[in-house]
């Protein structure tokens, strides 16, 4: 995966990060989202970006045919329980060791 994929597949869990953190002031958070309109929009757009991240990981992670069943299904439920941690783990860690190990299975 190349270091621009990596970083588009970060965005969405950055967004969120930031979004998560404007809970800490809620000053600033009445700033950001003026209705319940907003916010429910906001709520979709980042839900719907996330969960489009975490479907291409592990619709990538899969395809890799040579890797133990066992370590795969291991990583997906990291991935869904641990969310926004282990989706950075993986984007810029586990990747590239799950491409290295399907490359030398071959």
């Amino acid at each position: 995966m190349s270091t621009s994929q990596k970083l588009l597949l970060s965005l969405p869990v950055v967004l969120l990060l930031l979004y998560q953190a404007t809970f800490i002031a809620p000053s600033y958070f009445l700033r950001l989202i003026p209705s319940m309109k907003t916010y429910h929009i906001l709520n979709g757009s980042i839900g719907v970006l996330y969960l489009s991240t975490l479907f291409f990981l592990l619709r990538r992670m899969w395809s890799y045919t040579t890797i133990d069943r066992k370590l795969k299904a291991d990583w997906t439920w990291n991935l869904i329980l641990f969310g926004w941690i282990t989706t950075f783990i993986y984007i810029w860690k586990k990747d590239k060791e799950f491409h290295a190990m399907h490359l030398t299975h071959k």
